[in-house]
Order: structure tokens, then C-alpha cells, then sequence
């Protein structure tokens, strides 16, 4: 990734076909904790991460540069252009492309261009400076257009959801956002006791 700022880790690369989703998930990283980040583009389609790290917002806290450091790590057909605005101590970065298997797509902003709009879900947006308020917390079971948003400034908690979307218009990514398997494994287990006492009646 061109890019002045992130952080980087590598873990292994596999696919996982989820309960929940018609596609594949790839899962990249490790530790304890996961976050997603869904891609779709003109050339390569929806493709989405399921990325793994260990969450620590005192010591180490990440944002949407760190994640998108991961996936360009561990997937060779992916690479990510950032642009830094800002300063090496107070870091401003905006998408500028994104290249998959050779083809290249440009954050357009020219009439008739095309442009990435960055959706966000759970997790929490904002900064300190450049005028933009302090973190406030997201939803996490919508995508919110994160427009105007720098990359660092979103801040990366479990269960949290990126979304680059390459078109025309704003347009919403066509997937809801991952809900984390801990919600998934309550939302079974809810759907069995409720089960299980409508049987009891």
C-alpha cells in the first residue's frame, strides 16, 4: 500500500463459505477479535475479509489504513493508493485507487467520473483537528456513508465493517454489513430457546 501511515501483520490466507452469505469470506490476520471489510468494484466484484487482530484502543488503536494494510498483505491481486493530506504527525489520508489482477480503478471526483464512497458500520468515526468532531460510535447493523472521512480517522473495534464502493454514484454497498460470529451464535441461540419454549406450551 502507497501510504505514509499503518500497520501491518501477516497471517494466513483461506476461504470460509459462511452460514449467513452466498459468497466466500476471506479470513486474513490473527488474534482474537474481527472486523470486515467488503470491496466492490467494476472488475472484481464483491469480495469480502474477514480480518483478525487483537483489540487494544489504549496501546495500539486501528484504523481504516490498518485494515486495508492487512488485506494488501495477505492477498497479492489487491493493492490499495492512499493519499496522505495531512502531516507525519497528524496523518490526513483519502483512497486514490485500488488495482485487482492488473486492472486499475481511480478515485474520479470530475463530472461524469467514478469515485469510491466509503460506507462504515459499528465501530466509530472521528478525530481530534482538521475540524472533524471526536469519535462518536456507529450502528452496527447499517452502513453509514462515511463521506469526508479520512481513513485514519475511523477507528476499528470488533465486529466493525468497512465498505469501498466504485461507481458512479453513492451507492450503497449491494451487501448488509458481517454481523461478528458472537452475534450470530446469540441470534441461534435465541431462535432455539424460543423454539424449545413454544414446544414447552
Amino acid at each position: 500500500m502507497k501510504s505514509k501511515s499503518g500497520v501491518c501483520q501477516t497471517g494466513a490466507l483461506y476461504l470460509l463459505v459462511s452460514a449467513n452469505l452466498s459468497a466466500a469470506i476471506i479470513n486474513i490476520g490473527t488474534g482474537p477479535d474481527t472486523s470486515y471489510v467488503t470491496l466492490e468494484t467494476p472488475n472484481l466484484g464483491i469480495r469480502q475479509y474477514a480480518i483478525s487482530y487483537t483489540y487494544d484502543p489504549v496501546n495500539n488503536p486501528l484504523g481504516g489504513t490498518a485494515l486495508l494494510n492487512l488485506i494488501e498483505v495477505n492477498d497479492p491481486e489487491i493493492t490499495f493508493v492512499i493519499n496522505d493530506f495531512g502531516s507525519p504527525g497528524q496523518p490526513n489520508e483519502f483512497f486514490s485507487s485500488l488495482e485487482f489482477n492488473g486492472q486499475t480503478e481511480i478515485n474520479d471526483f470530475s463530472p461524469g467520473g467514478s469515485a469510491f464512497s466509503y460506507w462504515v458500520a459499528g465501530g466509530q468515526a472521528g478525530a481530534a483537528g482538521f475540524g472533524v468532531p471526536g469519535p462518536v460510535p456507529l450502528p452496527e447493523s447499517v452502513w453509514t456513508l462515511g463521506a469526508g472521512l479520512s481513513v485514519n480517522f475511523r477507528l476499528i473495534e470488533p465486529g466493525s465493517n468497512e465498505a469501498l464502493v466504485f461507481a458512479p454514484t453513492q451507492l450503497e454497498p449491494s451487501v448488509a454489513p458481517i454481523p461478528e460470529p458472537t452475534s450470530i451464535l446469540l441470534l441461534f441461540l435465541g431462535s432455539s430457546g424460543l423454539i424449545h419454549h413454544r414446544r414447552r406450551i
